[in-house]
């Protein structure tokens, strides 16, 4: 049998591959043209450039992802050095002062926002034998600048920092990291480990796996608003009360919290 011809390397010309999450439009179906169209003319606004988008690819089993393929062109130094470049990697979010869309729809809200990343696929082959499906780019999708800024704000706002999505072990890893290099210090987001919180506080007891301060431990301010009593004692307890008040949620003294990791140590995101 003869041996199979080894695969060719990535020539100086081939395109740029980008994993896009939960692409505009939202629930959007590749095989539906209209759906299709929507999703190319938000592309399209995002680079800039009708001509720099080739080509988008969806998986059925994959509903909420999408890869784009972009002309080499945008890739390039002198490109990225000149007025017509605008950056596509990162979060857009799709209301709010930095929302791309005009006027949302109801029922869009804050929480709803595309992101993109480089690709884990350097090569349209790789992409297509992993089981996803080309669709080509073609000019009648694109629409008419004017109807396109019927949808989108224009200028188109910027991009903000989002890190990659979590995959499972056992799954491809379809995004990769954002490059540092693509954003100003002062737009990457840095975890850090929250170091305090009110002395008394739920979040106070729970961070440290402790018994509740004695009222002698506490300022006379925090005395008249905690007791003893109503302090959860198990760190478990994902509720606190007040003196004749409702229960409140452990971390609401620390709004800014995001979800724990799974050693259990929680984070707060600041820039």
């Amino acid at each position: 049998m003869p041996k199979r011809a080894p695969t060719p390397e990535t020539g100086d010309d081939e395109p740029i591959y980008f994993s896009v999450v939960n692409p505009w439009p939202q629930n959007a179906n590749m095989e539906v043209y209209g759906d299709l169209r929507l999703c190319v003319q938000w592309l399209v606004e995002a680079l800039g450039d009708p001509n720099l988008l080739m080509a988008v690819f969806h998986k059925p089993s994959s509903p909420r992802l999408i890869i784009i393929e972009v002309n080499r062109k945008y890739g390039t130094k002198e490109y990225k050095e000149s007025a017509e470049y605008r950056r596509i990697l990162g979060k857009h979010s799709w209301v709010g002062p930095q929302g791309i869309l005009e006027n949302p729809p109801v029922g869009i809200s804050g929480v709803n926002y595309s992101s993109i990343f480089y690709s884990c696929y350097n090569t349209g082959r790789k992409v297509e034998k992993n089981g996803w499906k080309r669709k080509w780019v073609e000019d009648d999708m694109f629409g008419t600048p004017s109807q396109r800024r019927e949808i989108f704000k224009h200028p188109y706002p910027p991009t903000s920092f989002v890190d990659a999505p979590t995959q499972d072990q056992t799954s491809l890893q379809y995004c990769l990291n954002l490059p540092a290099s693509e954003f100003d210090k002062n737009e990457r987001v840095v975890k850090q480990i929250i170091a305090t919180a009110p002395v008394g506080s739920s979040t106070w007891t729970a961070l440290r796996g402790s018994q509740p301060p004695k009222k002698s431990q506490l300022a006379e301010s925090d005395v008249n608003q905690i007791d003893d009593a109503d302090v959860p004692d198990e760190t478990t307890n994902l509720w606190a009360q007040a003196k004749d008040k409702p229960p409140i949620p452990i971390m609401s003294d620390l709004p800014m919290m995001s979800s724990a990791g799974g050693d259990g140590i929680w984070f707060v995101y600041g820039s």
